[in-house]
């Protein structure tokens, strides 16, 4: 089965949907629906609170038109009546709207109500046509380029007739734990009767992920030759006058980590680190020091890192700091031009360049290593298991360090890194600037703009992080929205950072606001790592009840790099009282462990799985019941020699991650 055999799939559609990473139906399947619509649940507006999402069966009134107004900007506003009221609906930017509503004809109405006195409001709401045969419950999907939630729905209905999905849990213990089949669960998430088979559906899925990473990472290690291979010894003294020479003293526990490192590559065995530590508390720096001792002893050392951007920060920090040593550094990424490919590839197969810094763009089998005995893994939770693993068999017997910016709950962290000794950095440099975290309140939105545009008139810089691109979906801000509104007050001091820009796009961009020449840079979460601009003194979160508190904590992380006081502005028009009490407790709290732990009692583990790679980042479930039975089935999984078979072959393939196979028909 291809797209084209799908219906209302043409060559543009079939494009968007690789750019997004969807290749094939069976990646489509992958595309979970961002929430459900339940018909059988309609509201009483009249008991409905201001703001709550509501779900209505309504009947237009009037014939819809769209009015425009200045450029470009248009708004269709549609009165529907409801239990005797009218309720009015409008839709900015979005003309079509006007020729898709019919007159006189009932539509369920979804989105978020505002109350007037004799009247209601939703804006931007989701409507469906009522036809009587309509299922109890709906899929809303995030769109892919323009391709919309109706379209996906039904692309995603034929490929799952023509997909199976194999799992790599046995049947007799998917029963043991109370686990739907997988394949069912395929089908539920995506068309459910009821709540409970979402609920069902996501639990099996995620236990799945969970217990297949962990069966997979045991029998990886299970494989390796524990025994030293590279031998170190040399240049200590020079690493003393390198740490000597830098413009700050090192804090205790970056000097406390430096030493357990260097302890563990003169042990037996060799070195399985995970090195952790807080935004900010100079993780990298320790990073470039074991590099650098590395090269002392002969060994080329690597570090990958999960986007371009971040990836040739590091490469960029490294040529200054390693250079002056006399240690040649190489840059890797999918956007080199063959001829600078050919020469990074050159130097680094014959030991011309002593550093590398990549992206999984390495792992490709024509980049082969003189003498690679350094693997550092950056946000290592953005990395599938192939691919962590396709780098460590890049070289047989290389010391390992992976390192996350993230802190991981406790509870987690034992459970997926229990066999690496585990260092935390835990101290803050001295020179970290002060970060005050406000809410700003719907009324105050104005004046945060004008503090931000004093601030650039005096040459500081702010980041706006807006979690979704355009206007195609719900009544959320968009980055491309709030780009175009300020773009006249700014002028061509503000910028647009997002996903679907081209790499060449985004590095310009990036490189504008790291060069000051960009104010004002509003962006997705794309920003969230790898940016280190030590003028930008303000952070702007829009809708930040939709992100985690790692998340969060990471954003607000991007400012206070230098030495001037930084403000993170987060803004939020959620009524939910987990929503504001989570809110709040990040707007208290500093400490990124604590705010991890915090979300992992409430929330779950979020994207520390990696869902995001797979396109399931906004429903899967990472609970510690999850994870106590992902633990248990990973033990019994390892007596399964069938079971384990898959799971080696998967790894050999790198082609699924977390499911035994697709079959398509």
């Amino acid at each position: 089965m291809e797209f084209s055999d799908i219906k209302g799939f043409g060559e543009k559609r079939i494009a968007m949907l690789k750019e997004a990473g969807i290749n094939s139906p069976a990646d489509l399947i992958m595309h979970f629906p961002s929430y459900y619509l339940f018909l059988n649940r309609l509201n009483d507006l009249n008991k409905a609170e201001e703001g709550e999402r509501v779900v209505i069966l309504a009947r237009t009134s009037d014939k819809p038109k769209a009015a425009y107004f200045k450029k470009r900007l248009s708004i269709v506003k549609v009165k529907f009546v409801y239990d005797g009221k009218n309720v009015w609906c409008s839709w900015f930017n979005q003309p079509f709207m006007a020729r898709n509503i019919i007159p006189e004809t009932y539509y369920y109405i979804y989105g978020k109500l505002k109350k007037h006195k004799s009247s209601y409001e939703i804006v931007a709401p989701k409507i469906i046509r009522f036809t009587g045969n309509e299922p109890d419950v709906i899929p809303i999907y995030k769109s892919i380029g323009k391709i919309g939630s109706q379209l996906i729905s039904d692309a995603v209905k034929t490929a799952l007739n023509a997909v199976r999905v194999d799992s790599f849990i046995p049947r007799y213990l998917a029963v043991k734990y109370g686990l739907t089949d997988l394949n069912a669960a395929f089908n539920d998430i995506h068309f459910p009767r009821s709540q409970a088979d979402v609920e069902a559906a996501k639990r099996a899925i995620s236990t799945e992920k969970l217990t297949y990473m962990l069966a997979a990472y045991s029998l990886i290690r299970a494989s390796f030759d524990l025994r030293r291979v590279f031998t170190y010894g040399n240049g200590l003294s020079k690493i003393e006058g390198a740490i000597n020479g830098l413009p700050y003293k090192l804090t205790q526990a970056q000097q406390d980590s430096l030493t357990k490192i260097f302890k563990g590559l003169s042990a037996k065995e060799r070195l399985n680190v995970l090195l952790e530590g807080d935004v900010g508390c100079g993780k990298t720096v320790v990073a470039f020091l074991c590099m650098y001792y590395a090269a002392l002893n002969g060994y080329q050392s690597v570090l990958m890192a999960p986007t371009e951007i971040l990836a040739f920060q590091h490469y960029r920090n490294g040529v200054e700091f390693l250079e002056k040593f006399g240690l040649k550094c190489e840059y890797v990424s999918a956007s080199l031009n063959k001829k600078e490919r050919e020469t990074a590839l050159f130097n680094i197969s014959v030991g011309n360049a002593d550093c590398i810094f990549c992206t999984h763009a390495v792992l490709n089998d024509n980049v082969v290593f003189r003498k690679l005995a350094l693997v550092i893994v950056d946000e290592q939770h953005r990395f599938g298991v192939a691919q962590r693993a396709g780098l460590e068999n890049k070289s047989k017997g290389a010391d390992s360090i992976v390192m996350s910016a993230t802190p991981i709950p406790r509870t987690l962290a034992l459970t997926l890194y229990g066999d690496l000794e585990r260092i935390v950095i835990d101290e803050m440099p001295l020179r970290k600037a002060e970060i005050i975290t406000k809410r700003v309140p719907k009324a105050k939105e104005a004046d945060m703009w004008d503090y931000i545009m004093k601030k650039a008139e005096s040459g500081e810089q702010t980041y706006v992080v807006v979690p979704r691109i355009s206007d195609d979906e719900e009544d959320k801000l968009s980055a491309e929205a709030v780009y175009e509104k300020y773009k006249k007050r700014f002028g061509d001091k503000i910028g647009l950072l997002h996903g679907r820009q081209k790499d060449s796009v985004k590095n310009r961009t990036m490189s504008a606001f790291a060069a000051g020449e960009i104010s004002v840079l509003v962006a997705t979460t794309v920003v969230e790592v790898g940016i280190d601009v030590k003028n930008a003194t303000c952070m702007v979160i829009y809708d930040a009840d939709r992100f985690g508190l790692a998340q969060l904590h990471q954003l607000r992380g991007r400012v206070g790099r230098g030495e001037k006081k930084s403000y993170c502005f987060v803004l939020s028009d959620s009524d939910n009282e987990e929503s504001r009490e989570r809110l709040d407790y990040f707007v208290n709290c500093r400490d990124g462990f604590s705010l991890a732990e915090y979300d992992f009692s409430h929330r779950g583990a979020g994207d520390f799985l990696g869902y995001e790679q797979h396109g399931a980042g906004d429903g899967l479930l990472s609970d510690p019941d999850i994870i106590g039975c992902a633990k248990s089935l990973k033990d019994e999984l390892l007596s399964d020699d069938e079971a384990m078979r898959k799971i080696k072959n998967s790894l050999e393939d790198g082609k699924y991650e977390f499911y035994g196979g697709i079959t398509l028909n």
